[in-house]
């Protein structure tokens, strides 16, 4: 059994009892009650403790995620060939059940849980897993108890839920293989959701399955939205530097929406050709927001030209929120200011300029944020980074909760600055 570290155990007793934990992991309550009353040391600068609590809520599902719940071991020869035989011999036993009586269907019952527990405590491969459980649940294991006081179909459910269970591990594997979502929906349609809650391991390969099903779809979408065509490509090269030639771009725009077009015509409900140049238009802007590395804008003030000359509209605003959500992404923060400011001023009481400015500030503070997370230093330098970060805060008047940390390892939560800052320093959260 795969030997669970005291982060990872941290993690899992957020989300299971530990009487959950220690009977599927075998590991002493006493224990776990010990790491889930863990008291960090008190003599740590505040940069470190933030550290901690954003380590611990970047890795959180890690554990879900990215692990294997528990190593299958590989059967012996005799194990194998002992395996097979109670699997053909409930297989045959199974087949007399049909036309059977409530009492022969019962005894019949009894006599497979007996051969089940000759090899209870081997690990199933996944065909012999799939195997039994097709066979148990079958419809003549449906209502053979003999009064309410018999528990006959309560035991059956503890053999099965031990199937599925191992069940699970072999899934666990089998996922890894694989990114095709229809053969990963396949897999979670193998697992019970009623089990995904009482069971440890079957709940967390359900999870992870789950992950990697959203996590690739995605991705597909992402890779959608960003692939671009080499015209296209050359547009949003052009335009970062200022150096767009807006007729030759034009008539390109208009033979991708054209093409387009062509490529969807048999659709129902297939767009018009200026319909697909808006489409056009609009990926060049999603590219300079998704890919800000590769379409890294150079001359701010020149595109914003341009922009406002291609795309024909008065929507200079969003024009200019495209370029500085670029330089932003670039940690150009002071260039971001210097255009801002050069096309609105500095005029405090103008919403537009509040918000993208206050964007830009959020934006800084997480880059000093992240930086001081992943340098560690003396205790000194710790509360030195600190205190920038605190002063940062004060003179913008930044609310914690509108600093973004990015997500966590899994992708599924987002990670503010209040979500890391301790409790007892009450600052600017609501």
């Amino acid at each position: 059994m795969k030997n669970y570290s005291r982060e990872e155990l941290k993690q899992l007793l957020k989300k299971y009892k530990v009487e959950v934990i220690s009977a599927e992991l075998g590991i002493p309550m006493k224990q776990l009650e010990e790491i889930k009353n863990d008291n960090k040391p008190k003599n740590k600068s505040q940069m470190q403790k933030m550290r901690e609590k954003y380590k611990e809520l970047y890795l959180e599902g890690s554990s879900d995620t990215d692990k294997k719940v528990v190593a299958i071991k590989e059967q012996s020869k005799e194990e194998s060939e002992l395996i097979d035989s109670v699997i053909g011999y409930i297989k045959a036993v199974v087949s007399q059940m049909y036309n059977g009586t409530k009492n022969e269907r019962r005894r019949a019952t009894v006599l497979i849980m007996s051969k089940l527990e000759k090899i209870k405590s081997y690990d199933l491969n996944l065909n012999q897993a799939e195997a039994l459980i097709t066979m148990l649940n079958g419809k003549q294991f449906v209502n053979i108890s003999l009064s309410n006081r018999d528990k006959i179909e309560g035991i059956l459910k503890v053999y099965k839920k031990d199937l599925y269970i191992k069940l699970a591990k072999n899934l666990d594997i089998e996922q890894e293989k694989t990114q095709d979502i229809q053969e990963l929906r396949k897999m979670l349609n193998k697992l019970p959701i009623s089990m995904t809650q009482s069971n440890l391991i079957i709940g967390t390969v359900y999870t992870k399955i789950t992950n990697k099903i959203n996590k690739i779809q995605k991705q597909e979408a992402m890779k959608r939205v960003n692939t671009v065509s080499e015209n296209i490509e050359k547009i949003l090269q052009d335009l970062s530097q200022g150096k767009l030639d807006i007729q030759e771009a034009n008539k390109i725009i208009d033979e991708e929406a054209k093409k387009r077009m062509q490529n969807k015509t048999r659709k129902k409900f297939a767009l018009t050709q200026e319909q697909q140049r808006e489409q056009v238009l609009m990926q060049i802007k999603i590219a300079y927001r998704n890919q800000p590395e590769k379409y890294c804008v150079q001359n701010p003030e020149k595109m914003l030209e341009q922009m406002q000359e291609l795309y024909n509209d008065n929507t200079t605003n969003q024009s200019l929120v495209v370029i500085i959500d670029n330089l932003i992404s670039t940690k150009k923060f002071e260039e971001a200011k210097s255009i801002l400011r050069k096309y609105y001023g500095v005029n405090k009481n103008n919403i537009e300029y509040i918000n993208i400015y206050r964007k830009i500030n959020n934006a800084e503070i997480s880059d000093l944020v992240l930086k001081a997370l992943k340098t560690e230093g003396t205790i000194q330098q710790e509360e030195q980074y600190f205190e920038t970060i605190k002063q940062g805060i004060e003179k913008r008047e930044i609310k914690l909760s509108q600093i973004s940390l990015g997500k966590s390892k899994n992708g599924l939560k987002t990670i503010t600055l209040e979500d890391i800052w301790e409790k007892e320093q009450e600052y600017n959260k609501d």
